[in-house]
């Protein structure tokens, strides 16, 4: 069955308005990414479509290094419009440019790309550090649920933190593992090296001390972690992404 152009274009709309819903803001380049589109362009006149039609805003701003970036986000009719019959509006909130933390630019950026790619897996939940419930002295980046229900904490890192700091993060996951809030640990790095260093890190804490106790970690605990470069993860992002094409081909035929 061919999808006309308009429905393609409605379908386009509503998958930026639910991309943004969950993750506040987003970049012209993520929602190429998002909407598998060949060109740059064509993000730009769809973005632009919306803006028009009062579904988003556009916000642009300088980074501290002297990058210029645009960013987009929900309007208030935007927010309407994307939510399902049985959502309640007040579950999310807009994004204000005024809480807007430059220096974290990247780091959002790279998490907003994980959304993309977990959505691609079939995971679902995705939910962001600034929407959890979770008590705790540290909330992950994002949690998402995957297709065996199984909750996934995912922690994007791209810079290496003081030794104490990773046995503090460490003993944080083993409670929250232990007490079912999540089921697995994923962090996602920038590339191979540093990947093989924080893994190299990380698993070879033995020991971790609190409340003036010594609490010895086993492989029971390691077990759950998993550590995955940014670039192997996109790989495995558009395997699912040719697969699922596949199956629609074959499923028209």
């Amino acid at each position: 069955m061919t999808i006309s152009n308009n429905k393609k274009h409605e379908i386009y709309i509503m998958m930026v308005l639910c991309h943004l819903k969950v993750s506040g803001w987003s970049s012209q380049d993520l929602i190429q990414l998002l909407c598998g589109f060949n060109s740059r362009q064509m993000a730009h006149r769809l973005l632009s479509n919306m803006e028009k039609q009062g579904l988003i805003r556009r916000h642009q701003f300088s980074l501290d290094d002297g990058r210029r970036k645009t960013i987009w986000s929900l309007s208030p009719h935007g927010l309407g419009m994307a939510l399902q019959p049985d959502e309640d509006l007040s579950a999310y909130k807009l994004f204000k440019p005024a809480k807007f933390h430059f220096g974290t630019y990247d780091h959002e950026v790279m998490l907003r790309e994980v959304q993309i790619h977990c959505d691609t897996f079939g995971w679902a939940d995705f939910h962001y550090e600034n929407t959890m419930k979770i008590k705790g002295q540290k909330k992950p980046d994002a949690l998402v649920t995957d297709k065996k229900g199984q909750i996934i904490c995912i922690e994007c890192e791209r810079s290496t933190k003081s030794h104490i700091r990773y046995q503090q993060l460490t003993y944080q996951h083993i409670l929250k593992l232990n007490k079912g809030v999540y089921h697995k640990v994923l962090y996602i790095t920038p590339d191979d090296a540093f990947n093989r260093r924080l893994q190299q890190i990380m698993m070879g804490i033995e020991s971790v001390k609190h409340n003036q106790r010594l609490i010895n970690i086993r492989d029971e605990h390691r077990k759950p972690f998993t550590f995955i470069t940014m670039t192997k993860f996109r790989e495995y992002a558009e395997n699912a992404r040719a697969d699922k094409q596949e199956n629609s081909v074959r499923n028209a035929h």
